[in-house]
């Protein structure tokens, strides 16, 4: 989590990572994640045109994983945006469950309001008592 020095405007940062990088602001990529945390804990970065430190990170939600927890397996089946895959995902206590992994297509070029529909669909799922049913998001 990152807090703006001005009044409060940035409340939270997506660390993103593209061509094998991590970055928050387009001026400054690193190789690793402690290279880019310990960079922003110690000096200021500007995004918007406001100037942000990093304060404390935000820890991942009980039903949120990360993405070399799971495996992914072969196509079940595709739609206009997304494909359908077996899989199998490694869970907190160390057990493997069979999931199906569901993933926009590479290069769609999804609006803003499918993306939205996506989310609220994966926000929806998660209140229910699918055992296998987890919510992941895949690297640019």
């Amino acid at each position: 989590m990152a807090v703006s020095k001005k009044i409060f405007q940035i409340k939270n940062i997506i660390i993103r990572r593209m061509a094998g990088k991590y970055m928050m602001e387009t001026t400054h990529m690193f190789n690793t994640l402690t290279d880019l945390i310990h960079y922003y804990k110690d000096k200021p970065g500007f995004l918007l045109n406001t100037e942000f430190q990093l304060c404390h990170p935000i820890k991942l939600q009980s039903w949120e994983y990360c993405h070399n927890d799971v495996q992914q397996g072969g196509t079940l089946g595709e739609g206009a945006f997304g494909i359908v895959s077996a899989g199998t995902l490694r869970t907190k206590s160390g057990k493997t469950v069979s999931v199906a992994v569901k993933q926009t297509k590479s290069g769609s070029d999804l609006c803003k309001a499918k993306i939205k529909e996506m989310m609220k669909e994966a926000r929806l799922m998660r209140h229910f008592k699918v055992c296998n049913y987890r919510i992941f998001a895949k690297d640019k």
